[in-house]
């Protein structure tokens, strides 16, 4: 049997449906025949969405869009942490480590070749 993606709205109109027959009498078996899923989708269903309404389930999404967005900047901050700290390693000075970050090196015979960050904004 081919797979079916739902959206979530059509999720939360199903399992109220479910919920429906289920109130009527019917067991979760014949509920989910009827609406065209399997036990173990329902349960999966209900597990994840289960009590949430139409307002809940838009700020679970817009918390899992803005989850996403920060996790990649984390990810980049990280990339560009590791960046910086492999050519602060190297002999070369003077070169720009990322785009995030601006390395001052001193010029040579001056300050000892310590490194100093500037974020840049």
């Amino acid at each position: 049997m081919a797979r079916k993606r739902h959206s979530d709205e059509d999720v939360l109109k199903l399992l109220r449906e479910i919920e429906l027959k289920l109130s009527a009498g019917a067991d979760v078996a014949s509920a989910c025949r009827g609406v065209g899923i399997s036990d173990a989708t329902y349960y999966n269903w209900r597990k994840r969405f289960g009590g949430m309404g139409r307002a809940q389930l838009s700020e679970l999404k817009s918390l899992e869009k803005e989850n996403a967005r920060l996790k990649k900047i984390v990810a980049e901050l990280e990339l560009d942490k590791r960046c910086c700290q492999t050519n602060s390693n190297s002999s070369t000075y003077g070169q720009r480590c990322c785009p995030l970050f601006h390395t001052k090196t001193p010029p040579f015979g001056q300050g000892g070749g310590a490194v100093q960050l500037e974020i840049r904004s």
